[in-house]
């Protein structure tokens, strides 16, 4: 419970987001057809109410990430993660 505090207080909706998909990168399934793209089986409504944000802040957050070139989503329900030290980066900001 203490992780899950620290991990949203006092951070913007994109850090929260990037730290949340950190977290969870050890829990999800990788692919059969590669081993460096997970499955992304959790719904973002279900992201937005772990962190306390809107599904469509969600989704905006997920979309930036791919704009910085963090991640790569090949499928809505896939998730790549191309630089897991831009993430990680991103998730420690303060905002």
């Amino acid at each position: 419970m203490l992780d899950l505090i620290q991990g949203v207080s006092r951070r913007s909706a994109l850090s929260r987001i990037a730290w949340f998909i950190l977290r969870m990168r050890n829990h999800l399934p990788c692919t059969d057809t590669d081993p460096d793209t997970y499955k992304f089986i959790i719904p973002r409504n279900d992201i937005a109410d772990h962190l306390g944000l809107s599904p469509e802040t969600v989704c905006r957050g997920l979309m930036e990430l791919k704009r910085r070139q963090a991640i790569e989503m090949p499928t809505r329900r896939t998730i790549r993660f191309r630089s897991v030290a831009q993430v990680s980066k991103i998730a420690k900001c303060q905002g």
